[in-house]
């Protein structure tokens, strides 16, 4: 939240993060478009399929295009959210690199 912005987590910004959390509500309210969005992009993910390897390497973009479809990228969340993007994404590299190897 943009008013708790001094509670920022420097290696999360350059890392990614280990988890993301919030209220209960935060992730299926219109509060946060931005949690509602990651959550649903998670949520709706099959992670039983025998296809999930291949779509772990797909989660990353998919969340990042859910993001850019948006009108919420600009956001003070929308920014923040970009560490865990790119963590999604570097995890899909290294999913697909081990699917291949």
């Amino acid at each position: 939240m943009q008013e708790k912005k001094h509670l920022d987590c420097k290696a999360a910004n350059t890392h990614g993060p280990v988890g993301i959390h919030g209220t209960t509500s935060a992730f299926y309210s219109n509060d946060h478009p931005v949690l509602k969005m990651f959550f649903r992009v998670v949520k709706e993910y099959d992670w039983s399929s025998d296809e999930s390897d291949i779509m772990k390497e797909k989660i990353g973009e998919e969340f990042e295009e859910a993001l850019q479809q948006s009108r919420f990228e600009n956001t003070y969340c929308g920014k923040k959210i970009q560490s865990a993007i790119s963590a999604l994404k570097i995890s899909s590299e290294e999913a697909k690199a081990k699917r291949l190897s």
